[in-house]
């Protein structure tokens, strides 16, 4: 059994630092950092496959062992409440960090827009294209 809480401890480790990388990301977002808040985001997706690697490894364990001891019973039970819990949170933060990054695209298309729009109308006023 002490493999198991060892890969519980490291998992439970996992979903804190993912935590912290989210809550890098929503500060980066928020103080339009977007090229530093995308090389999180990528470290963040990395680390998030680390953590439903564990978790199958878990889940594979539990499956194996069809006994536990009350106190692994206690342990397992505790483990998947913070799972659920972490789950829900990071499906809020998640969706604040969408809501952001459609903000910078709305920008990004915007300047876009305005950057055609201002070469097309240069183009008018060009002569030097008249044959």
């Amino acid at each position: 059994m002490k493999k198991l809480e060892r890969n519980i401890f490291f998992h439970i480790k996992a979903l804190k630092k993912v935590t912290g990388l989210t809550l890098e990301i929503l500060a980066d977002l928020k103080a339009n950092q977007l090229d530093h808040a995308l090389e999180i985001i990528q470290r963040r997706d990395e680390l998030l496959k680390v953590v439903f690697d564990l978790n199958n490894i878990i889940d594979g364990s539990l499956k194996e062992k069809m006994e536990l001891e009350q106190k692994d019973q206690l342990l397992i039970k505790a483990w998947k409440l913070d799972l659920a819990e972490w789950s829900n949170d990071q499906a809020l933060q998640n969706e604040e960090i969408e809501a952001l990054l459609r903000v910078e695209r709305d920008k990004i298309t915007n300047e876009i827009a305005v950057i055609f729009d201002k070469k097309s109308r240069h183009k008018g006023y060009d002569l030097t294209n008249v044959k």
